[in-house]
This record gives C-alpha cells, structure tokens and sequence, in this order.
C-alpha cells in the first residue's frame, strides 16, 4: 500500500492514473506478471505451420500442421520455474529478468 500512497501523493483524489502513475508501481507489476504465470488469459494457444522446418535431427514440422501450445503447463513446470506452484511476485525482480 505504501508504493501506492507513494506514487499518488500528488494527484487528486479518486482521480484515474496515468501511464507514468504506473510506471512508479514495480510491485504491481511484478503481482501482474505472476498472477498470469499461475493463470495465463490464453492457457492453450494454436497455430498452424507455414513450411516446414526441421528443428533437431529427429523432430521435423510439416508444412500445415497443427501446433498446440500449452502456456498453463509450461508455467508449471518445475525446469524452469522454481517452486512452481507458489505464488512469489519477486521472482520477476528486474534483476532476474533476462
């Protein structure tokens, strides 16, 4: 709550906020972003191929078929993501991001 009196201090009450207002909101931003790993808006995405394309020396994609991707498994999934299934807004530090 303190980095929100912090950022609004200076504009009228119940006024709307600004885009720089948010910017002064890093916290927020790191809430949002985990809050969307946990439960994406777009769980499940698909796509279908343009050309093929051969990715490794055993996986190859054929032109026109379909691709499914899952954003809600990968967000859980232990490889890349630490205690995936804990809500920690701080794994988004501007500092961890690459």
């Amino acid at each position: 709550m303190d980095e929100v009196n912090e950022a609004f201090q200076d504009q009228p009450p119940y006024s709307a906020p600004r885009g720089e207002d948010l910017r002064k909101l890093p916290f927020l931003k790191m809430v949002l972003k985990e809050t969307l790993r946990l439960y994406p808006s777009a769980p499940l995405r698909g796509r279908i191929s343009v050309n093929g394309d051969q990715l490794t020396d055993d996986l190859y994609i054929k032109e026109k078929q379909i691709l499914h991707m899952n954003f809600y498994n990968l967000h859980l999934n232990p490889e890349y993501w630490p205690n995936p299934k804990e809500f920690n807004p701080e794994r988004f530090l501007d500092e961890s991001e690459t």
